[in-house]
């Protein structure tokens, strides 16, 4: 799976950045789980906001089901935070 983020700003060597904006307006919209993976997609995204993490690795590195990713994925692309495209090996 590739998503797209918007409302990401830059990802530094160190750290990533989420506007302020992102915080505010969706954090309370979509729920604290869905929030979390949307952080962890920030956190895997490169200068073009791209990012490639398996649902696997995501819910690894949050310490959930890879059902609690999906339907928390769904979530950020019902509310157009994200966009993803399926990728097929």
């Amino acid at each position: 799976m590739s998503a797209e983020l918007n409302r990401l700003q830059t990802t530094r060597s160190g750290f990533f950045v989420i506007e302020n904006d992102a915080f505010d307006f969706f954090s309370h919209r979509l729920g604290f789980m869905a929030w979390a993976v949307y952080t962890a997609l920030c956190r895997f995204a490169g200068s073009r906001y791209t990012c490639n993490p398996s649902v696997a690795t995501i819910a690894r590195r949050l310490g959930v089901s890879r059902q609690t990713v999906h339907i928390a994925l769904n979530r950020l692309e019902e509310y157009r935070v994200i966009r993803r495209e399926h990728r097929f090996r």
